[in-house]
């Protein structure tokens, strides 16, 4: 639960706080950090437990990830130059550019894995009449 509340509550949190509060030298840095985020973000939101917090807690991430960016992309406008400068932090650049491939590279490996290739059995529901919530039901394959 501690773990899962730091990985969907608290990294979100401090990856959309850092990108607020970033300010940009090129359209690059903001693209990289964007897409960092993003691919975090959306990690998170198809393989999180969020039936541990909120469901719908996990529908303000888009939200907040959309107007963060916005807003990151706005207050670096004015300084955006562009002509490409070296990177200063080339090491920090390359973390992100492969932590962001690995992440998008998860990301559709989770979409891959909501859609089936056969269709749906058939099975008489033992519980009747309600609303049921199925946690961790898995995956058939």
């Amino acid at each position: 639960m501690i773990l899962a509340a730091f990985l969907l509550l608290i990294v979100p949190a401090f990856l959309l706080l850092s990108l607020w509060r970033a300010r940009f030298q090129w359209r690059g840095e903001w693209v990289l950090e964007s897409l960092f985020v993003g691919s975090y973000l959306g990690f998170v939101l198809l393989t999180g437990r969020w039936d541990f917090f909120s469901v719908h807690l996990r529908l303000l991430l888009p939200l907040l990830f959309v107007g963060v960016a916005y807003v990151a992309y706005s207050n670096s406008e004015a300084s955006v130059s562009l002509r490409r400068p070296v990177f200063q932090r080339r090491t920090s650049a390359a973390a992100k550019i492969v932590f962001t491939c690995a992440l998008l590279i998860l990301n559709l490996r989770a979409v891959g894995g909501r859609s089936h290739g056969q269709g749906a059995v058939e099975l008489a529901f033992p519980l009747k009449q309600g609303a049921y919530y199925i946690g961790g039901g898995g995956n058939s394959r």
